[in-house]
């Protein structure tokens, strides 16, 4: 069976069996736990989250092995056009208002310069944020996973989007240690 996957190697998953943890860490060597802990547990049921996103990987990846993976085609490179494709630059297309284009001109280092500061700010001040709400996403998408059965599961989902660890606390006390700390680590800690 030749499988594909479209994570890379190294991507962090954790892999539970109903609501117990079996492993966590990069994904060949927590494939390879999982494949050894299923023919030692009959009746497992391994589920295989990808703790960035939340989203499960399939069971026929537990087959997956690293030499499948390392076969995958390389990520093709982009075509080389104008830019300095030596350094990575590529020239692209934007389009602006003529003022735009004018206070661009005026900026110290010309329009690209100033287009890359810009970018660079924006990107600086927005990463906290992208961050907290990607967290926010994985943990989601893994509650609606683990959550099956668990009494304060909407408490501990606003507890996670308002960033209130001692509701997330609360809402969670009767939970299974392994889900409450999974989801505690990428709810708040983030991956």
């Amino acid at each position: 069976m030749n499988l594909t996957i479209s994570q890379p190697a190294n991507a962090r998953v954790t892999a539970f069996d109903q609501q117990r943890l079996v492993a966590r860490g990069e994904l060949l060597q927590v494939l390879d736990i999982a494949a050894r802990y299923e023919a030692r547990e009959a009746g497992a049921n391994l589920t295989i989250l990808l703790d960035a996103t939340g989203e499960v990987l399939s069971r026929d990846s537990l087959l997956v092995t690293e030499a499948v993976v390392s076969s995958a085609a390389p990520p093709e490179t982009p075509r080389r056009g104008p830019g300095r494709p030596r350094l990575g630059v590529v020239a692209r297309e934007v389009t602006l208002l003529p003022e735009h284009w004018q206070w661009l001109a005026d900026q110290p280092g010309g329009s690209s310069a100033a287009l890359r500061r810009l970018i660079d700010e924006a990107r600086a001040q927005e990463a906290e944020r992208d961050r907290r709400r990607r967290a926010h996403s994985a943990a989601w998408k893994s509650l609606n996973v683990l959550g099956a059965g668990l009494v304060g599961v909407d408490g501990a989902l606003m507890a996670i989007f308002t960033g209130d660890l001692p509701r997330f606390d609360q809402s969670s006390l009767g939970w299974p240690v392994d889900v409450r700390d999974y989801l505690r680590d990428i709810g708040f800690g983030g991956v």
